[in-house]
């Protein structure tokens, strides 16, 4: 991961921290232009979690990139196993990232993407 794209996933963590008191963003090792999956994943799993008033954090979410995949991992305080709804929303947000350019967020293309990567057809995005 390039210095720039680490200082972007270094404040989307902060951010996403400072909006969920409950969830704790532990690793983004993801591709800047996945960024906004996972955010959209920890707004998602934020909408599900039952209601409490405690301050700790009750569900740890890490995100990597592995063999041009987004794979997440979600542990909690609580019994996961039993909640279909955040497993639900892992299936969905990975499969998310394989139609997303890893460089830009922009829609990944068939012919652009080449062995591990997901690219979209912009130039720059090709390399």
């Amino acid at each position: 991961m390039s210095d720039s794209s680490a200082k972007t996933a270094e404040s989307r963590q902060r951010e996403l921290r400072g909006r969920h008191r409950h969830i704790e963003v532990r690793d983004l090792s993801v591709p800047s232009g996945w960024l906004t999956v996972v955010s959209n994943f920890v707004e998602s799993v934020n909408d599900v979690l039952p209601v409490t008033s405690s301050p700790f954090p009750r569900v740890v979410v890490d995100a990597k990139e592995k063999y041009g995949s987004l794979r997440l991992n979600v542990q909690g305080t609580y019994d996961l196993s039993k909640d279909d709804a955040l497993e639900t929303l892992v299936d969905l947000h990975e499969d998310d990232a394989e139609a997303t350019c890893m460089a830009c967020g922009g829609p990944a293309s068939e012919k652009a993407s080449v062995g591990f990567t997901r690219r979209c057809d912009r130039a720059e995005c090709a390399r």
